[in-house]
């Protein structure tokens, strides 16, 4: 048994040593390392094998990247800042994977020896030649934007200089340019209202009209305002103009009509003629339905009524007048109630009436009430034809 078991771990260990050399051979060797280092993690009696596998991988991927940071070192105004980066954090996770075996030593003695490479002077000047890179790009796209007045470039250049940040935390003065950048590509959206309807429109209306919220509607690069004395600082102007104002007449409409229906009230026993019972194949009396005819005489009422506003969003741009959008928009808001009663019989109901039972429908809502219910749905609309807005 006991021979069993030595062939069988010297066979484990043979067999993952060929592996590591596998990968060290194609060229693998953090692929190795990590293998490596996970048949050494926690085990007193390191295999010698195993130590001498790790630190030849260690020391063969590190002259491929020394030589690749000497080059990238002498290379860095060419824009290779971002691979030096990435190279020296490959460096330093590899070495801090290894730090903790250090002492390396194996169950036989042998001492395994590691070089480290020293990466934070390439790793400071990639930070700071890709920090500079972005800045200037960055501060050249700012004074474009402020040149030209163009959001789109403004935008641009809040982004550029987000992308300084991933190199240099507030680099010269990236944060304080990125606030201005984000301040001048902000578009400014005023609504206002106009009230050109024909005939009265009611005090209630304008004023919900002239009390309507936007600014649940800003987004990172667009801010709506209601209020006139911000308008230097306006991009854009969004007029809804309301047009028409219609409530129609009180419609009431009652209908009559009668639900009949044959229901089963009980049974008899069929006979025969000489008055004996009919009996069936299995000795019982055969029975016969009975029916009887119910009435219900239905009345029913309808209601309705509805209001219609319509008026046209129009957007322009402030400075040049130009027309960005123009759209017409409508809304009708309807009222629909009802009652049914009977006489007469329930069961003679049919299944649309049933479920309709009640006693008196709502009165007719006011003339006001109905507007103003209009001029909600018409704010609906409004927010989304807002929200759509590409400026």
């Amino acid at each position: 048994m006991k021979n069993l078991l030595y062939t069988l771990s010297m066979f484990l260990l043979l067999t993952s040593c060929k592996n590591i050399e596998k990968m060290v051979e194609k060229g693998e060797y953090d692929k190795a390392i990590v293998y490596a280092t996970k048949k050494l993690a926690g085990k007193k009696n390191k295999k010698t094998s195993h130590v001498k596998a790790l630190e030849d991988a260690f020391l063969k991927v590190s002259e491929r990247d020394y030589e690749e940071m000497n080059y990238l070192s002498d290379n860095l105004n060419s824009g290779l800042w971002d691979n030096a980066i990435r190279l020296t954090n490959k460096i330093e996770a590899r070495q801090n994977k290894v730090k903790p075996f250090l002492p390396l030593v194996s169950e036989e003695g042998y001492v395994a020896h590691f070089k480290f490479i020293k990466t934070r002077d390439l790793k400071h000047r990639a930070l700071d030649s890709g920090a500079e890179f972005r800045y200037n790009h960055a501060v050249s796209l700012l004074d474009r934007a402020i040149e030209s007045n163009e959001k789109s470039m403004a935008r641009r250049a809040y982004f550029a200089f987000k992308d300084v940040g991933d190199y240099r935390f507030n680099y010269k003065n990236s944060i304080e340019l990125e606030a201005q950048a984000y301040k001048i590509g902000v578009t400014h959206i005023l609504v206002k209202f106009e009230h050109d309807a024909y005939g009265y429109i009611p005090f209630e209306m304008t004023n919900l009209l002239d009390q309507v919220p936007v600014n649940h509607l800003d987004t990172k690069w667009k801010d709506f305002h209601t209020d006139m004395t911000l308008h230097d600082k306006v991009d854009y102007i969004a007029t809804v103009e309301i047009l028409d104002i219609d409530v129609s007449p009180e419609r009431e409409t009652v209908s009559h009509h009668v639900d009949k229906k044959k229901i089963k009230t009980g049974f008899k026993y069929a006979k025969k003629k000489n008055g004996e019972f009919k009996i069936d194949s299995t000795g019982s009396r055969i029975k016969i339905d009975i029916f009887k005819k119910v009435k219900a005489r239905v009345t029913e009422i309808i209601r309705e009524k509805s209001s219609f506003v319509a008026g046209r969003l129009t957007v322009s741009k402030v400075n040049s007048n130009r027309l960005v959008k123009s759209i017409p928009i409508e809304v009708e808001n309807e009222f629909n109630d009802y009652a049914l009663r009977f006489n007469g019989d329930k069961r003679a109901l049919c299944e649309h009436d049933i479920h309709r039972i009640k006693a008196n429908p709502l009165p007719f809502p006011h003339d006001i009430d109905m507007i103003l219910d209009a001029t909600s749905i018409l704010e609906l609309q409004l927010n989304d034809e807002l929200r759509s807005l590409n400026i």
